[in-house]
């Protein structure tokens, strides 16, 4: 579900991850799918709508953990996506990996960030079978994208400009079909 603008002022943003759901497709990748609430605050809100670009990173951990030694780290990457408006255009631009959707509100915009059910996973080392697999995900504004004066301005204003959610921990089983010989 996304929130855009509540009856009363929203003085900061917040993303709270509904569901997290991570398939194994074969034991050297996975799908990742999750659902989360966004809550942006009314100066993002107007900074968007007034056609600055946003970029909000997912940062994704995946790890084996063993009882004797270190977790075993199985991926660890991110994913930027960026919202911007088109004022002549009047329409909104998501860019995710090399692919950019156009949408007609900020709403679908923020939908596109919101939901997503296909992000293919990469695993580092081929899975163990039938093992559990532990997994954090977190989403942050990520500022270090935005143009330099932009980036001045987040950095003095760190209440609006500095965004993460909290890691949101799940696990997941590796249950890998054996071909049929």
């Amino acid at each position: 579900m996304v929130f855009i603008m509540p009856a009363k002022a929203a003085l900061s943003s917040q993303a709270n991850f509904r569901t997290v759901e991570m398939t194994v497709q074969e034991a050297t990748k996975g799908n990742l799918a999750f659902e989360l609430d966004l809550l942006l605050s009314d100066e993002l809100n107007v900074a968007l709508h007034k056609g600055m670009p946003l970029f909000f990173t997912l940062d994704v951990q995946l790890k084996r953990p063993r009882q004797w030694w270190f977790d075993q780290i199985v991926y660890e990457g991110s994913r930027t996506l960026g919202i911007r408006y088109n004022m002549l255009l009047r329409e909104w631009r998501v860019s995710q990996d090399e692919r950019e959707y156009r949408e007609f509100s900020l709403e679908d915009a923020l939908q596109r960030i919101t939901k997503v059910d296909d992000w293919v996973i990469p695993f580092k080392q081929t899975l163990m079978n039938q093992t559990v697999y532990e997994g954090k995900i977190r989403l942050r504004l990520d500022t270090s994208l935005l143009a330099r004066p932009f980036q001045i301005t987040a950095l003095n204003n760190s209440s609006a400009w500095s965004f993460s959610s909290s890691w949101k921990n799940f696990n997941f089983h590796s249950l890998v079909a054996k071909p049929n010989s």
